[in-house]
């Protein structure tokens, strides 16, 4: 009859602990800690598979965290049998509990998934991940837009400005924003905030994706279009500024920079970012 092994393994961003355990005899086969090499696991496995003979069934897992779905598909991958236990439906041994370190988190794992306890975490397809991935950079974007807006709120406070209208963040509330009467100095300032995201925008493609960086998150948002935290025209104000910058440096007029390819001129106003 073929032994039935459960490894279970205690996964950090450095480390792997791993603890080979038979749960018909209630053996502690092996265990091993080692760096974070998908190898290295690999290698223990198969050590594991000579010392039976390749007589044995061999079943791992580990509990969700900060490898993701990475380690799993690496071990699926090379035809191991794996799963991704759900933390909070595992059992848990009151010594467990008291003594926390990794070994017995590792031993913990296997004895779950030798007695069949927890339940698994659904894998996502690569087309999940990327929805995934996409709705995250959106959810970071509105973040980012946040913190810009409370940064310029704050800032606009600061100086005495107090707009009178009802609603921010429409176009009346940004035309208001263009026309205070500011130093140059503050009016530099208050450029700078949106200067960084529209440095992230400039390898952008697509007039969906264009589109807040010209005009501005709010007539993005009219057009279902993804918002990168920009306020109402700030993409052309951040422009105009970048070229005056150029035509400073350079000495050119702006007829003979109109001609020019966008990348001569960005290549040449790279210190404008930094200013």
């Amino acid at each position: 009859m073929k032994s039935i092994l459960s490894v279970g393994m205690d996964v950090h961003k450095n480390s792997f602990s791993l603890c080979a355990y038979d749960g018909y005899t209630g053996e502690i086969v092996s265990e091993s800690t080692f760096a974070s090499d998908v190898k290295l696991v690999i290698k223990f496995i198969e050590t594991l598979k000579s010392r039976y003979e390749n007589d044995v069934e061999i079943k791992c897992g580990y509990d969700a965290g900060c490898l993701g779905y990475s380690l799993y598909k690496s071990l699926t991958a090379r035809g191991v049998d794996c799963v991704i236990l759900a933390p909070t439906t595992m059992q848990v041994s009151a010594k467990n509990k008291m003594v926390k370190n990794d070994r017995m988190d590792a031993l913990n794992i296997a004895k779950n998934l030798a007695s069949g306890s927890y339940k698994s975490v659904y894998v996502p397809d690569e087309e999940d991940v990327e929805i995934k991935e996409y709705i995250r950079m959106i959810h970071d974007f509105k973040k980012e837009l946040k913190r810009v807006k409370q940064e310029i709120c704050a800032f606009v406070l600061r100086h005495g400005y107090q707009y009178d209208g009802k609603s921010k963040w429409t176009i009346r509330y940004m035309n208001w924003i263009r026309e205070l009467e500011m130093s140059e100095i503050q009016r530099e300032t208050l450029n700078e905030y949106i200067k960084p995201i529209i440095r992230d925008g400039l390898n952008v493609q697509g007039l969906e994706n264009l589109n807040a960086y010209l005009y501005g998150d709010e007539m993005a948002a009219l057009q279902n279009y993804p918002q990168v935290g920009l306020p109402y025209c700030s993409g052309y104000a951040c422009g105009y500024h970048l070229i005056k910058h150029y035509l400073q440096k350079t000495g050119k007029n702006i007829v003979e920079a109109t001609l020019l390819p966008a990348k001569e001129i960005l290549d040449a106003t790279e210190d404008f970012w930094n200013e």
